[in-house]
């Protein structure tokens, strides 16, 4: 290298040559707020943010946790790699927070060490904390900032609570699988198309490409299959439970507070002291004589006890402890009672010793012969069966041994870990991992990998043929549904319809229909009337923009719900409804109905509050997209 910047220097002079190693290091990614971003930069963001998701300082569920975190697979705070993306959004906000000019005091930051725990002397770590209190400033500003009066108040209620009634015609692919057909050159050429697509079911996304695979084994060492291979004596339960006494320590109830007297009963005495005194009063004069005679005595009785008294005056008093209340001894619960729990705790640390020396034995063994097994898998089934583990090489649902992450995730303990370091830490071919679950340790080896590649042709020729039937259905009730709208507007809907099912029936070899295909049911939401209509008018109840869901066709039905609200009264639209059940509607706008005032007055504070809430999300939401349209993330090739 120092011959190499003398050579430079040389050349070039000494300026541009210190430019040019300058250069080097910074390395821009990107640009934020217009901004050059250097690779450091991106580097030193990766860092602060695995160090907050690693210690729990950044929920991924929360608002900006999801904003940072979305795309990315696996989980920080069990070992996933922090991803581009990421890192980027996270810088994108540190940005944000800079420019603003926010800041916060050494206190704040020691206030978050103190409630966490965590030792406040990692820098790097420290500066993480500040700018999530930083970016915690601005996001509880963007919040407070969309505040709602009345006017606005009024107008959410209105949104949310008008509700539109709407006539459908449900024309499902299915009905139209008889009237396409696919030639092999279609169904050669549409594999062509989606060859290199990666198929997504739930979001209709068709494609031949297989995900990346792996072929592996593992060994896992559960402890409740140590249970039963380790013992625990009688002695061993007494002494843990004399050295652990205070965990058995029964708790005593208060004792209860004395009373004030009853008023009741102070009335009641008050009473009868003044009974007694009426009494004296109404004495006879023979009873009147008697009674200094009794006085003498009872005083005479009073004075005997104190003259019985010897000894000093502390004797008669008693030791200084019976003054004051003596504390009770605690009680613990019998040995006889937790001898069973306390067996079954020593029997789970037990089991958990006797994993923990069986795996590091298995561990020194491989280590020990991994010179021996150099581009080749190591032993560890024998290594398994040696040191007494379970051992598994598992395989998908086909039976195949090849698995793609999804399927590591679900079939290997500690699934979602393995699997990021197998697919995003690039875990090479023939080397082993070792991994500490709740259940026990795993050690896996990567056997094989596989790439993503497009299957051949002729192993899905059949699956694509049958999508390729499937899109040509859709595209065709799009079609039939223009059509029907179309005749519809110049006649109505319900004439449209019977000359529609008419056509359709000849085309499917079916009956003439009967009747013209509307619900003759009560109006409302029913059930459709059978007959040989291949397309039926159906009939909703007012629907609501928070309620999807149309019993008339008995799905969910989002795109429905949405146009029914944009039509005006009368208006006929053609609506598709993507996977994972797709559909095509015409539908016809019947009535709307605005909110409802009096509920409006009624539970106004709650509407308030539900308002606010929303509106205060989706300004979070705003601000947060529109920093990342302000600074997107580089592509692939920029990167």
């Amino acid at each position: 290298m120092a011959v190499l910047v003398g050579v430079l220097m040389a050349v070039w002079g000494t300026l541009p040559a210190l430019n040019y190693f300058a250069r080097r290091g910074r390395e821009e990614r990107g640009e934020i707020r217009g901004e050059p971003v250097s690779n450091q930069a991106v580097r030193q963001a990766a860092m602060q943010l695995e160090k907050c998701a690693r210690y729990g300082l950044l929920n991924r569920a929360s608002p900006i946790g999801e904003f940072i975190f979305t795309g990315q697979q696996g989980s920080p705070r069990e070992g996933g790699r922090i991803t581009f993306e990421a890192a980027w959004r996270y810088l994108v906000l540190v940005r944000e927070v800079e420019a603003a000019g926010i800041q916060v005091t050494s206190e704040d930051i020691e206030n978050v060490f103190a409630f966490t725990g965590l030792a406040a002397d990692d820098p790097e770590l420290r500066r993480a904390v500040g700018n999530l209190l930083k970016i915690l400033k601005l996001y509880t500003y963007h919040q407070e900032s969309a505040q709602l009066g009345v006017p606005e108040l009024w107008m959410d209620y209105d949104y949310w609570g008008r509700s539109a009634k709407v006539r459908l015609v449900e024309l499902k692919p299915e009905v139209f699988l008889p009237l396409v057909d696919a030639t092999p050159e279609e169904v050669l050429a549409f594999y062509e198309e989606h060859k290199d697509l990666e198929p997504d079911p739930r979001a209709g996304m068709v494609g031949y490409r297989a995900p990346e695979s792996v072929r592996l084994d593992y060994a896992f060492a559960p402890r409740e299959d140590f249970k039963g291979k380790v013992s625990v004596s009688d002695e061993e339960v007494a002494a843990y439970y004399e050295e652990h006494k205070a965990e058995f320590v029964i708790l005593q109830e208060a004792k209860p507070r004395t009373e004030e007297p009853d008023e009741e009963a102070a009335g009641e005495a008050d009473e009868q002291g003044q009974a007694e005194q009426n009494e004296e009063a109404e004495a006879t004069p023979e009873e009147a004589e008697e009674a200094p005679e009794e006085a003498e005595e009872a005083a005479e009785e009073a004075e005997e006890p104190a003259e019985e008294l010897e000894g000093t005056p502390e004797e008669a008093e008693g030791p200084p402890e019976a003054a004051g209340e003596k504390e009770d001894e605690p009680a613990y619960r019998p040995l006889a009672e937790v001898q069973e729990n306390i067996r079954d705790r020593l029997l789970t640390q037990k089991a958990a010793d006797a994993v923990r020396e069986r795996v590091e034995k298995m561990l020194d063994d491989l280590e020990r012969v991994a010179g021996q097994y150099v581009n080749q898998p190591f032993p560890l089934e024998l290594m398994a069966n040696r040191h007494d583990l379970r051992y598994e090489s598992p395989s998908n649902e086909a039976g195949e041994a090849w698995l793609t992450r999804k399927q590591v995730q679900l079939r290997l303990p500690g699934g979602p870990t393995v699997a990021a370091r197998i697919f995003e830490e690039g875990m090479e071919v023939n080397s082993y991992g070792f991994l500490q679950t709740p259940r026990g340790p795993v050690v896996f080896q990567v056997l094989e990998r596989r790439p993503p590649e497009s299957r051949p042709f002729e192993e899905v020729r059949d699956q694509a043929k049958r999508d390729l039937l499937q899109a040509k259905a859709l595209e065709r009730a799009q079609t039939v549904a223009e059509k029907l709208k179309n005749s519809a507007a110049e006649s109505s809907l319900d004439e449209a319809l019977r000359e529609m099912n008419e056509r359709l029936a000849k085309l499917l070899g079916m009956p003439e229909p009967e009747g013209d295909g509307r619900d003759e049911g009560e109006e409302g939401e029913g059930e459709a009337t059978a007959g040989a209509s291949v397309l039926e008018l159906r009939e909703t109840d007012f629907l609501s923009r928070n309620n999807t869901y149309i019993l008339a066709v008995g799905k969910g039905r989002p795109s429905v719900v949405r146009v029914a609200f944009e039509l005006a009264a009368e208006e006929l639209a053609v609506v598709t409804e993507g996977h994972p059940d797709p559909a095509c509607y015409v539908i016809e706008k019947l009535a709307e109905k605005p909110a409802d005032t009096a509920l409006f007055h009624e539970g106004g504070e709650f509407r308030r509050a539900f308002a606010s809430f929303r509106r205060r999300r989706q300004a979070v939401r705003d601000w947060l997209d529109g920093l990342l349209e302000e600074s997107p993330a580089p592509s692939e090739a920029e990167k």
